[in-house]
């Protein structure tokens, strides 16, 4: 299953972002799809480049040391610079990600002039405003495209396999999803946008799914300006805050009964605070992810 599940996402990830039609679920020896797994075939090496890189970037970065294996990176950056330059050759242009970065690109360079997203994220008052100029270069856009890619391989496939899972668990839950996904897309007349979005039962599902096994269990933070947490303890500039998303979507406090699966926790009347739930993180650097 986690096989099928994975060909699956490859193929809507590199269609729905990239506009490429990889054909993984058709061709079962598909070049695309195996260099797509080669990127999260881990071995002892691999944990300690990540280690290297996660604690001491600017060394590891002087020191060569890169944490996708070259032929997997080369073969993906091959394909989404032919695809740039295909596009911009022809002058084709299609509604997707890729897109939205040749457009940023096309602009020379992106200028931020606000306050910090963190003070208005923690209700710091402020009246510091900065300016700053992004510009997108080749490289930038290519390795951008080719994160979205990979990352949200293992991600959405993963969340796949969990869900299908539990429903296999709860047959009661497994039958109201069914006929929910029956009775709209009967009303849709098809299997389209439209019948998706009716779909608000399996949307809970997903999201209970998300709580009891998030795709990114711990969340890593650099703490820029001092914020003292109502315990009395400061947290200075500098300092590593490891949040435990895991721990969070597990504490009975927010959710009763936290190895249950109960898709009902995300029923809109339902109250929470923001916080309790980061499947993709929050704040100014939360998850692209989420409204895919």
């Amino acid at each position: 299953m986690r096989e099928i599940l994975g060909r699956f996402a490859m193929d809507v990830i590199g269609s729905c972002a990239f506009g490429i039609d990889a054909g993984n679920l058709a061709n079962p020896d598909n070049e695309f799809y195996t260099m797509a797994k080669k990127a999260f075939d881990f071995s002892v090496l691999r944990f300690l480049k990540l280690a290297m890189l996660t604690n001491f970037p600017l060394t590891a970065k002087k020191l060569g040391i890169s944490f996708n294996r070259l032929s997997v990176q080369k073969y993906f950056t091959t394909i989404i610079s032919d695809t740039i330059k295909h596009r911009r050759e022809n002058d084709y242009q299609r509604n997707d990600f890729l897109q939205l970065l040749m457009q940023l690109q096309d602009k020379g360079y992106v200028e931020v002039h606000t306050k910090d997203p963190a003070d208005e994220y923690l209700n710091i008052e402020t009246s510091t405003y900065t300016t700053e100029k992004f510009e997108m270069t080749n490289e930038q856009l290519t390795g951008q495209a080719f994160v979205f890619l990979t990352a949200g391989f293992e991600a959405t496939t993963l969340s796949m396999m969990y869900t299908l899972y539990e429903l296999s668990k709860n047959l009661d839950i497994q039958e109201k999803v069914r006929e929910e996904v029956q009775r709209e897309v009967k009303t849709a007349g098809s299997l389209n946008y439209d019948a998706v979005k009716g779909m608000d039962y399996l949307e809970q599902c997903i999201k209970e799914t998300m709580r009891k096994y998030p795709p990114a269990p711990m969340l890593f933070r650099v703490c820029t300006k001092d914020y003292t947490l109502p315990n009395g303890l400061t947290i200075e500039p500098g300092q590593a805050v490891l949040i435990s998303v895991l721990s969070l979507h597990h504490n009975p406090t927010y959710y009763p009964e936290p190895e249950k699966y109960k898709p009902e926790r995300f029923d809109p009347d339902q109250i929470r605070p923001t916080c309790a739930y980061l499947p993709f993180g929050n704040g100014p650097r939360i998850c692209i992810a989420m409204r895919f």
